[in-house]
């Protein structure tokens, strides 16, 4: 069922637990993470980014399928332009999550504000970005050395970037990195604990793929709401294809199996290590 983000932020908020948002890039990742969910009982976020070309193309299929699911789910565009997330916002998305993190700081929140008045108007949900989590996969050639690397959230600014934007919850930067990760993230967990006292908002961390499980259940009990993964079910829908005896015989259809199987199993281990199951 279709359910605004910011009941589920709330009720993730007062019972402890954490959201996990899961990035979906065909119709299989998006039957795994749902399947994964009604197995566990637990609310999750389904999310898809416009990089990833099906932004529109998915979004009546997600929602069919959300609406015929049994527990709450909200669905989000990940990392979107002011101009992707108005185009969420029209095709049905609830939540969306404006990324103006390399911009100065004055116009992240100026363009923030005109989402969070325009998605709030329909009943939406607004999360963005303040800091800014960088790419631990970098190979864009244009990139500067600003956007790559982190550049960690100041729990000054974000109260007065909340205060100007009146936004539903506020992606940190605290040491994660998007993609894979070539050595261990070092999490700066009194950052998050001094960002948690700071803001009456619920955290989110991006780039959770690749976290330790000790180091997730870490930034939960730290106070972090809702984290991001994508990269870790994408690479365990790879390995089980991978493992597919004589994988050359086999039709299409029973590799996008595997693969939603896969996915399934992957995001029921990160419901159980947010504490989400039985939450629904």
């Amino acid at each position: 069922m279709l359910v605004p983000i910011k009941e589920m932020l709330a009720d993730a908020s007062k019972r402890r637990y954490g959201l996990g948002m899961f990035d979906a890039i065909n119709q299989e990742m998006v039957d795994g993470i749902i399947a994964a969910a009604e197995a566990e009982r637990a609310p999750v976020i389904l999310a898809t980014v416009k990089a990833f070309g099906n932004l529109l193309s998915m979004a009546d299929s997600m929602l069919y399928a959300i609406k015929k699911a049994s527990v709450p789910i909200a669905l989000e565009v990940d990392h979107g332009t002011m101009e992707a997330c108005f185009q969420g916002l029209a095709a049905g998305y609830n939540f969306v999550m404006y990324d103006g993190s390399m911009l100065p700081f004055d116009e992240n929140a100026a363009n923030t504000r005109i989402i969070a008045e325009a998605a709030h108007a329909v009943g939406a949900g607004v999360e963005a970005e303040l800091g800014h989590v960088a790419n631990a996969e970098v190979t864009y050639e244009n990139a500067n050395q600003e956007e790559k690397e982190n550049i960690y959230t100041d729990p000054e600014e974000a109260v007065k970037f909340v205060e100007m934007t009146g936004v539903d919850c506020l992606a940190v930067s605290v040491g994660t990195l998007h993609g894979r990760y070539k050595s261990a993230p070092d999490l700066q967990f009194d950052l998050i604990r001094d960002l948690k006292q700071a803001l009456n908002l619920p955290l989110v961390i991006h780039g959770s793929s690749g976290i330790t499980d000790e180091d997730v259940k870490k930034a939960v009990a730290a106070g972090v709401c809702k984290m991001n993964f994508f990269t870790d079910l994408a690479d365990a829908a790879a390995r089980r294809i991978a493992a597919v005896p004589d994988i050359a015989a086999l039709g299409f259809n029973k590799l996008m199996s595997a693969a939603r199987d896969a996915v399934k199993d992957c995001t029921i281990d990160k419901i159980r290590l947010l504490g989400a199951s039985g939450k629904a």
